[in-house]
């Protein structure tokens, strides 16, 4: 797999922090998955934009905006139980997993809680507790200070099992079950976080699609966490976080072939546009 950040766009427009505040109304947060207000996942709302306007339906007509020959892409990364429930100087905390380096060697988010985030006074050769292992600090991430790089003492993937929940944020109150962090695509576990711009495809929508003549092509790119907010007013300093990724060779030829026959390639969400921008070679 390569393990890089998605390239930035070129010319693209100077951004400042001001250009993505917009209001967000509390009562219209997602804070429950509609499974637990008597929906399917594929029946939340799903708003079209056209040239001619804009349209909102919900998400299992999506296929009526298919064309015959369109490839969709989609992210087969699954979601990891990734927030470990640890502790660091007999405090009880929260290592969140973002992405792993070497097989003991990850990139984490140390937090307080799942509503408190950090940074917490770590140092280098600092060490949290999970069970009867250990994680020991080996250095900060350059970009970030909340984000440093942990050696573990144990199998990972053990503790995981044993000790890890979904990650969550203060805006969920309820702890739910990994499945539901799931999309219908997920084959290979990687993600800390669920890649859930493709959360509401269903099988139903799935055998839809491919009626109409839509191929589905996947790809890996498992996330790394996504609670590392923006500071700086010029969106120009921050840094874009690596994250592995992987195109097979059967999705690249799939895309190359719907260009050169003038058919649309639509992505299923940013994850799979930061793994084609990153894959291009340019030509």
């Amino acid at each position: 797999m390569n393990l890089s950040p998605a390239h930035p766009r070129q010319n693209a427009p100077a951004l400042s922090l001001q250009d993505l505040q917009f209001e967000r109304p509390p009562s219209l947060q997602a804070t429950r998955p509609p499974e637990y207000r008597g929906k399917q996942r594929d029946e939340v709302r799903l708003l079209v934009s056209t040239p001619a306007g804009h349209t909102h339906t919900v998400f299992h007509d999506i296929p009526r905006y298919f064309q015959a020959g369109d490839v969709l892409v989609v992210n087969d990364s699954a979601t990891l139980a990734a927030s470990l429930s640890a502790r660091f100087k007999q405090q009880p905390c929260l290592l969140n997993l973002s992405t792993q380096y070497a097989p003991d060697v990850w990139l984490v988010e140390p937090r307080y809680a799942h509503d408190k985030p950090g940074p917490l006074p770590v140092h280098p050769g600092d060490s949290f507790t999970i069970g009867d292992s250990t994680a020991t600090i080996i250095a900060p991430h350059p970009a970030s200070n909340r984000l440093c790089f942990i050696q573990f003492s144990t199998d990972v993937t053990r503790l995981i099992h044993q000790y890890g929940s979904p990650i969550r944020y203060g805006y969920v109150a309820t702890h739910y079950p990994l499945e539901l962090y799931q999309t219908v695509f997920a084959r290979v576990p990687g993600s800390a976080e669920m890649p859930s711009a493709a959360r509401p495809f269903s099988q139903r929508v799935i055998q839809a699609l491919k009626q109409k003549g839509v191929r589905i092509c996947p790809l890996t790119l498992h996330t790394g966490v996504s609670s590392i907010e923006l500071t700086s007013e010029d969106l120009s300093r921050s840094h874009l976080l690596a994250e592995p990724f992987y195109v097979p060779a059967n999705t690249a030829a799939c895309i190359n072939t719907a260009k050169q026959q003038n058919k649309r390639v639509i992505a299923a969400g940013t994850t799979v546009i930061r793994a084609l921008e990153s894959a291009w070679d340019g030509a």
